[in-house]
């Protein structure tokens, strides 16, 4: 029954598309740009009993798409079977209704305006369902030309995602009370694809190495505990993500750096209260140890990244092992300097503490009491014992100080007398350091390669041919962790 209504489904959408060329003799063309936004899971009513259904379309991605013509914002369940509400139906069935409302919103979008460009813009569980929504599309042959899917946190992600690492092992296992069906990718046969990624989020960058427990660990934490499975603070065009495209050209992935100081393993420390400065030290060598459980595709490179799903492994290869020995030295030997340099600064502190300020002296009224007048003289005599006794001590000081050293006497050709047979009074030495300029730090890298493969899909999307792939030069280069060519 469910595969003749998805082959019901797509034969509607095809005698759609066959009455588009009608439908644009009677509708006005202004190519104006429509927004299609599909939210993810909704809070759990456990946690949040009145937080609903939240809007968060505008807050995608730092607002990226907040000033399209048109926005349309997918209505669905939001659910996660029990893990949301004790009644709330499972994530299959949510988000088939995600996915059959988006398709409806795109063929209705182009019906409206038949030359505007498009938006299909899902997170999380919502870019499960725009993931599904471009595989009806494709197959019903839908031209998608003016049409750029954009998904963030997705799980369907090949390299990484939470539905595609176990897809060789477990595909369509069935999982009761949430009711999810595992075994879901996002590939693409014509469309254009912006998939954003943060990094180390447990359910779309998983590592591949499920031996390494600690990378296991922070990703789990990151995504469930931490904010790293959140998209609203995103921001895609930043210099410093990383940009890889599949060999087609297609689907551009976006790899959104964890800040340093950052990871998910270490934010318990800084919530028990470690200074921030001892978790940024501590970061170089254990990022260098998650890291060897990824093997990422090579950024300095177009068309590394996969375009299939990509399971667990279980050891990287000989010379993968040697990268990582390099690697985890280089970090711990980073992290090492860092914290001597704390320790460093901290003794110094010690030894030499900064003068306080003495605090103003205070006048007394010529009105005062008595009472205060004595306390004021008392005072008074303190504060001129007190003076004495430091002048005393002053004098102690040079009187105990060292002599200061005899000068070497002058060269003979260099020494001048005076008429009166005296040396004349020396100039003394000039003490000033030489004069040394801080190196300015060097111009990081512009975004030219997150702005050039954006630019790049935009340009292919609003072209009027249909199956352009994009030329993005995916060239920004990562921090230190393995890559590979795929």
């Amino acid at each position: 029954m469910s595969v003749f209504r998805r082959w019901l489904f797509g034969l509607s959408v095809m005698l759609v598309a066959a009455m588009l060329p009608f439908a644009t003799s009677v509708i006005p063309s202004h190519a104006a740009t429509t927004t299609i936004f599909v939210n993810g899971t909704r809070p759990s009513t456990y946690e949040w009993p009145n937080a609903g259904y939240p809007d968060d379309s505008k807050k995608m991605l730092q607002g990226f798409f907040a000033n399209s013509d048109n926005d349309v914002v997918i209505a669905y369940a939001r659910s996660l079977g029990i893990m949301t509400a004790p009644n709330d139906p499972g994530y299959d069935k949510s988000v088939t209704e995600a996915t059959d409302k988006t398709v409806v919103a795109i063929v209705t979008a182009r019906m409206n305006d038949p030359t505007g460009h498009i938006d299909v813009v899902g997170e999380s569980q919502g870019a499960d369902g725009v993931s599904r929504a471009l595989k009806i599309l494709e197959g019903a042959g839908y031209d998608t030309s003016n049409i750029t899917f954009y998904v963030a946190g997705n799980i369907d992600n090949n390299d990484g995602g939470l539905m595609t690492r176990l897809m060789p092992l477990i595909n369509g296992l069935h999982i009761p009370l949430i009711g999810v069906t595992y075994g879901q990718s996002t590939q693409t046969q014509y469309s254009h694809v912006v998939q954003v990624t943060n990094e180390f989020d447990g359910a779309t960058d998983l590592p591949v190495y499920p031996l390494n427990l600690l990378a296991v660990l922070n990703a789990f934490l990151g995504s469930f505990k931490y904010d790293r499975h959140t998209y609203d603070k995103t921001d895609i065009t930043d210099p410093n993500n990383i940009v890889t495209t599949t060999p087609d050209g297609l689907l551009t992935n976006i790899l959104i750096p964890d800040p340093v100081g950052q990871l998910a393993i270490t934010r318990p420390l800084l919530d028990m209260g470690v200074p921030q400065s001892i978790v940024t030290a501590l970061d170089p060598f254990l990022r260098a140890l998650i890291n060897t459980g990824y093997d990422r595709p090579d950024p300095s490179k177009p068309g590394t990244y996969p375009d299939h799903p990509v399971g667990f492994r279980l050891l990287p290869s000989p010379a993968e092992m040697v990268h990582d020995v390099v690697m985890v030295l280089n970090g711990l030997n980073e992290t090492l300097h860092q914290l001597g340099a704390l320790a460093w600064q901290a003794i110094n502190a010690k030894l030499h503490p900064k003068a306080t300020t003495p605090a103003p002296t205070s006048s007394v009224p010529a009105t005062s009491s008595p009472d205060v007048v004595a306390a004021v003289s008392t005072s008074s005599d303190v504060s001129v014992a007190k003076t004495r006794t430091d002048a005393k001590s002053k004098d102690d000081a040079r009187v105990h100080a060292p002599k200061p050293l005899k000068k070497l006497p002058k060269l003979p050709h260099a020494a001048k007398q005076n008429t009166d047979g005296q040396a004349p009074e020396e100039t003394p030495a000039d003490t000033t350091p030489a004069d040394s300029k801080e190196h300015a730090p060097k111009d990081r890298k512009s975004g030219d390669g997150v702005k050039h493969a954006l630019d790049a899909v935009h340009k292919a999307t609003h072209a009027p041919k249909k199956h352009d792939a994009p030329s993005a030069d995916a060239s920004k280069p990562a921090r230190p962790s393995r890559t590979h060519h795929k």
